[in-house]
This record gives C-alpha cells, sequence and structure tokens, in this order.
C-alpha cells in the first residue's frame, strides 16, 4: 500500500471515545445514585488521580472535570444540567451510558426531579464519606428495582435511603433527612423499618430486615426532631436507632 492510501485509509475506531476504569466507576456511581452535582463528581475523579503523580487526599483541578464531564456528554454517557443559575450543574447517566455499565435492564434512564434534588444530593453526601469508610452501599435505585421486578401482591417492605453493611455494624438502614416532618410521619417511617422480617433462608425463619437504622440530619435542630420521633416509637427501639449530624447535607 502506498503512502498515499495509507493516509487517506481511516482507523475504524477514529473519534471513538474508549471507557476508562476511571468512567465506569464513576457512571456505575451516579447511576446508583440517580445524579449527581460537579462538586461530588469531582470527589469522585479525585479517588483516581494521574498514574504519574502520588494520590495525596487532593482534589483533581476543576478545569479537569470539566474536561471529562464535556467528554462524557461527547460519548453520550451522560446529560448534565444546570438547574440553578447560582448552583453547580447535575449529571446523570443516559441509556448508552447504563448500557456501557450493564444497568440498562436494570434502571430506566431519565433526568432527575429537580424538586429531589437537595435530597439526592444529601444522600450523595453520605455514600461519599461511608465508602471511605468501608461499609458496602446498596441504594435506594437498586432496592426500587428490585421492588419493581417481584411478583404481583408481593412487597420487599419499606425502603430506605440506602442499606449499608459493615464487618463491625452488620446491616443497617439507612435515612437521610434534610427538612423538617412530623414528628409522627417520622415515627411511622421508622417503626415501619424496625418492625421489617425477611425470611433467612439459611435458618428458615424471619429475622429483623433492618437490625439498625441511622439518621443523618444537617444541624441540632433537625437532630432534635428526629430524636423527639424516635422517642414515639417505644423504648424497645430506641436503641437500634442513631442520629448523627453530617453539616454537609445542604449543597
Amino acid at each position: 500500500m502506498s503512502d498515499d492510501a495509507k493516509e487517506r485509509k481511516v482507523r475504524r475506531d477514529k473519534g471513538l471515545i474508549m471507557a476508562t476504569e476511571r468512567d465506569l466507576f464513576c457512571l456505575l456511581w451516579i447511576a446508583e445514585q440517580y445524579a449527581a452535582r460537579f462538586e461530588q463528581i469531582q470527589r469522585l475523579l479525585s479517588r483516581f488521580p494521574d498514574p504519574h503523580k502520588p494520590f495525596r487526599g487532593e482534589l483533581i483541578a476543576e478545569t479537569t472535570v470539566k474536561d471529562l464531564i464535556a467528554r462524557w456528554q461527547r460519548a453520550g454517557w451522560i446529560d448534565y444540567q444546570r438547574f440553578l443559575a447560582d448552583s453547580r450543574g447535575y449529571a446523570w447517566v443516559t441509556r448508552k451510558g447504563l448500557a456501557l455499565v450493564e444497568l440498562d435492564d436494570v434502571f430506566t434512564a431519565r433526568p432527575p426531579a429537580s424538586s429531589r434534588l437537595p435530597h439526592i444530593y444529601a444522600v450523595n453526601q453520605v455514600r461519599l464519606w461511608m465508602d471511605l469508610q468501608g461499609f458496602e452501599w446498596t441504594s435506594e435505585r437498586r432496592s426500587k428495582a428490585s421492588f419493581e421486578k417481584v411478583k404481583k401482591g408481593e412487597t420487599l417492605g419499606p425502603i430506605p435511603d440506602a442499606l449499608v453493611r459493615s464487618k463491625d455494624h452488620g446491616k443497617v438502614a439507612i435515612e437521610v433527612e434534610i427538612s423538617p416532618k412530623k414528628p409522627a410521619d417520622t415515627a411511622e417511617k421508622l417503626r415501619n423499618l424496625l418492625d421489617a422480617t425477611e425470611l433467612n433462608m439459611e435458618r428458615l425463619h424471619d429475622e429483623q430486615m433492618f437490625p439498625l437504622v441511622w439518621f443523618y440530619v444537617p444541624n441540632q435542630r433537625m437532630k432534635k426532631l428526629v430524636e423527639a420521633a424516635c422517642e414515639k416509637v417505644g423504648a424497645e427501639y430506641q436503641l437500634r436507632v442513631r442520629v448523627a449530624v453530617q453539616a454537609d447535607l445542604i449543597a
């Protein structure tokens, strides 16, 4: 083949964006959480530093994050939008992106409802912290997808914001509360979680679905409201509940 012919020959993968390990990790994480805001994506991407430089816990540059988000958009893996003029945008995974991480038969690609973004942000903040503590996280979205696949008339029971597992604590339901609710409403949700049971197939008897419930709230005022709700469920339940303040839950 002549040199001119070689120059005219176009590589089959020219212009094709190839997914990296970092891409797959971040897209899977965002898909599980419904969506993620710019600075949360920055924290995710920072877990995969430049291989030529040691990682010392610093965040990667915002310009790098913008470039990578733009790359994902060009590949058709995500949509990205700013919902408020004075705040960062959110990314969510498209059908093409879901197919890339083999979740297109599990989740439906759709933009998040703007009314849910503050709660999505808050739950993401809890997960970002828990990831680093070694907790195994099952998202609400994953649990709801399982719920939709059960037979008609069956139910998986109450679905918390997340379910985590660890060697030290076992199985824990996670609830994130960022806005005040009536103590009676919170108490009802808590009672449903604490009363839920499931069949242990190895021991062939029912056991608690959520032995522990951990609430995460943004401030002391919210903590007092949730604790007031906990008092309504009875003393025998209160030993299974923890309420913790995490100040970064509000965007």
